[in-house]
């Protein structure tokens, strides 16, 4: 059940930002489909699942996600079939939303939010609600206050996202055009603009794996794909693959695929 509140005396000191309406839900399965005109609002889902579209482009969230509501697009999301979630949400106009979208704190697309800041986004969220039922002028202030550093705490958040992303796809082009060999981690750092130390940190930071451990895995699955839809040699493959020898390659196909590769091609004809 969906506990709101509506406007109502809640206009930040100056008319810098008006509150409109607020709620929570831990069991929502509303759906809505409209284009914003005037005013925008910050959603959070804790936990649960929802697609939601901005336009054409469709995002399946599952788990805790953060998204806007912003004039422009049709956005619209719907619920999947007998699936709730823990919703929370505060909507705003003004001045400082007018601001907030010119520095792009606004974010145009959803952002899946990091396990360990789905307590700090819960928290804070409950705690401007809070605020906003006050009357008193510091209330307001401090409501303003909490709402934009959960703005600014997303737009770390998809900052991130969008460096590992970078990391993540540079890394992948750099195999792709070495034939999968072991990347030269320094010049590889060194093209990123970033020293190797912080190379492998911010990939295993960023993407929850180390980024050795993230070439070792591409190339065996370049390796399975060799060995079952080619016609090559075990030893024709190590070498493309960049081994040093073929007794090197069988030993580290069958530790991560837990057959030699010889077996795996026999195991799948």
């Amino acid at each position: 059940m969906m506990d709101g509140h509506e406007e109502g005396g809640l206009t930040e000191s100056r008319e810098r930002l008006r509150f409109l309406h607020d709620g929570m839900a831990m069991d929502a399965t509303h759906q809505m489909d409209k284009r914003f005109e005037d005013y925008g609002s910050l959603q959070f889902m804790e936990s649960g699942e929802l697609d939601i579209w901005y336009d054409a482009s469709v995002f399946e969230m599952n788990g805790a996600w953060l998204w806007f509501h912003y004039p422009g697009p049709r956005i619209r999301f719907n619920t999947r079939q007998d699936k709730r979630w823990w919703h929370r949400y505060v909507a705003f106009s003004g001045p400082l939303f007018d601001r907030w979208t010119r520095e792009k704190l606004i974010l145009p697309n959803p952002i899946s939010c990091r396990p360990d800041l789905v307590q700090w986004f819960a928290s804070n969220f409950d705690e401007l609600r809070e605020l906003i039922r006050r009357a008193h002028p510091d209330a307001r202030r401090a409501a303003v206050n909490t709402l934009e550093n959960m703005l600014l705490k997303a737009a770390e958040m998809s900052r991130i996202e969008a460096s590992g992303n970078a990391l993540l796809d540079k890394t992948k082009e750099v195999l792709l055009l070495n034939d999968y060999a072991t990347p030269n981690y320094d010049a590889l750092a060194r093209e990123l603009g970033i020293s190797a130390p912080t190379l492998r940190r911010r990939f295993r930071s960023e993407n929850g794996i180390p980024i050795h451990s993230f070439v070792q895995r591409e190339r065996i699955e370049k390796a399975r794909t060799l060995v079952l839809e080619t016609s090559m040699s075990m030893k024709e493959i190590a070498d493309f693959l960049g081994y040093s020898d073929i007794h090197y390659f069988t030993k580290h196909f069958a530790r991560w695929v837990g057959m030699t590769p010889a077996r795996f091609r026999k195991s799948r004809l």
